[in-house]
C-alpha cells in the first residue's frame, strides 16, 4: 500500500490541479479510497449527486454527454495525472457529463469535502483550481469551434495528431475504435471511416481492429486543412 500511495503523491504533485497543495496536504489526499474500472464502465451519470473529485492513476476516462439523437458524445477525455468532477463539488450541483473509463482504469476518489477544506485552507490552491477551470473553459470553446469552423476530414486528422503527439512512440499505435473517435469528434463512424480510408491510402495512418497506427504524421497533418464538408 506504501508503493501505491507514493505513487499517487508523485502523481498529485505532477498534476495542475493538486500540485499547488503542500507535500502534507498531498500526502493526506494520497490517503484517499480506490476506484478500478473495466473498460466501457460507468463511473457517474449526468445528473447523479457530484461526491468526490478524482485523480487519474492509470488508465483513462470519457465524459460524455448524451446527444439529441440518444448517442453519447465525447466532451473530454481524461489520463493518467488527470482531474475530473471539480466542478460538482465546487458549486454542489449534480453531474453535468457522465464518466466512463475507455480502458482499465484506476482512480484517486476525493471526498468533496475534503476538496473544499483544502480549497479553504490553501489559497494557492484555490487559484489553481481557477486556472484549471478557465483553461477547461478555452479548450471546450476551441472544440466548438473546431465543430462550427473545420471539416470532418480535418478534425478527424486532428484529432489523430494530438493523440499521437502524447504517445511516446514514434509511429505510435493509438487503442482507439473507429466509433470511439467518432464519439470524440460528434459525428458518425461511417462518415469517419471515409476519411480514415482515405488517410490510410495516402501512407499516413494504417487502421487495425481496435486501433489505429499512425505512420506519417507530416502526412497526417495534409488532412487538416481542408474546406468544410
Amino acid at each position: 500500500m506504501t508503493k501505491d500511495v507514493d505513487a499517487a503523491e508523485r502523481l498529485l504533485a505532477d498534476a495542475p490541479l493538486f500540485g499547488a497543495l503542500p507535500s502534507s496536504a498531498r500526502a493526506d489526499l494520497a490517503a484517499s479510497p480506490r476506484v478500478t474500472l473495466a473498460k466501457d464502465e460507468i463511473l457517474f451519470a449526468a445528473g447523479d449527486p457530484a461526491s468526490a473529485v478524482y485523480l487519474v492513476l492509470g488508465g483513462e476516462v470519457a465524459l460524455e454527454i448524451d446527444g439529441a439523437d440518444g448517442k453519447s458524445v465525447c466532451v473530454a477525455v481524461v489520463g493518467a495525472g488527470g482531474a475530473f468532477g471539480e466542478l460538482g463539488a465546487l458549486d454542489g450541483q449534480p453531474r453535468s457529463v457522465g464518466a466512463r473509463a475507455t480502458a482499465q482504469t484506476t482512480l484517486l476518489s476525493i471526498k468533496a469535502s475534503a476538496f473544499l477544506a483544502h480549497i479553504r485552507s490553501h489559497p494557492e490552491f484555490a487559484l489553481a483550481i481557477a486556472s484549471e477551470l478557465a483553461g477547461k473553459l478555452r479548450r471546450t470553446n476551441a472544440q466548438l469551434t473546431g465543430l462550427t469552423f473545420h471539416s470532418l476530414r480535418s478534425r478527424v486528422a486532428g484529432l489523430l495528431d494530438a493523440l499521437a503527439a502524447a504517445h511516446p512512440a514514434e509511429t505510435p499505435s493509438l487503442a482507439i475504435t473507429q466509433t470511439e473517435l467518432a464519439a470524440r469528434i460528434a459525428a458518425s463512424r461511417e462518415k469517419v471511416n471515409v476519411h480514415l480510408q482515405a488517410m490510410q491510402s495516402a501512407g499516413a495512418i494504417r487502421l487495425g481492429r481496435g486501433r489505429i497506427d499512425v505512420i506519417d504524421r507530416r502526412g497526417l497533418r495534409r488532412f487538416c486543412d481542408q474546406p468544410i464538408d
